[in-house]
């Protein structure tokens, strides 16, 4: 008697396992990329203006100096010089008092605490500067 053919189960070839896992994974991704995002990120519910004031608390330095009786914050790129009797306080973008006709910014600050603006360049930054200032010497601060 002649052996009985035996049936063998067939095997999926390697490649065309390969493509179906391809497949798969590639739904799988665009499900995950065009799902919406719950994550919370910074900022999300706050307006601009919100943020930008928050960026100034948190990342501009404090210069403080009682003897002329005022306290301000100031970009951390940005310099305070003088400050004594005989100088006024200079807060400049370049680290000197800025000269006729040189680019740069500056507030110059008086012991009387009057203030006069140099040149400037960016007047949204010396605007910022000044909204933080206040003055200490007296019993209630006061905001200019």
């Amino acid at each position: 008697m002649p052996p009985e053919p035996q049936i063998q189960p067939k095997k999926i070839s390697p490649p065309i396992f390969i493509w179906i896992l391809l497949i798969v994974a590639a739904l799988i991704g665009s499900f995950q990329i065009y799902r919406p995002l719950n994550i919370p990120l910074p900022g999300r519910g706050m307006d601009i203006n919100e943020i930008h004031r928050k960026n100034i608390e948190n990342y501009w330095k404090t210069y403080k100096n009682k003897e002329y009786g005022v306290e301000f914050k100031y970009p951390e790129y940005w310099y305070v010089l003088g400050g004594t009797k005989q100088v006024p306080i200079i807060i400049s973008s370049t680290g000197k008092p800025a000269l006729q006709g040189e680019l740069g910014e500056e507030i110059i600050i008086y012991q009387d605490q009057s203030y006069e603006i140099g040149t400037y360049e960016r007047r949204d930054i010396i605007d910022d500067i000044l909204s933080t200032f206040k003055f200490i010497s007296t019993s209630t601060e006061n905001k200019i």
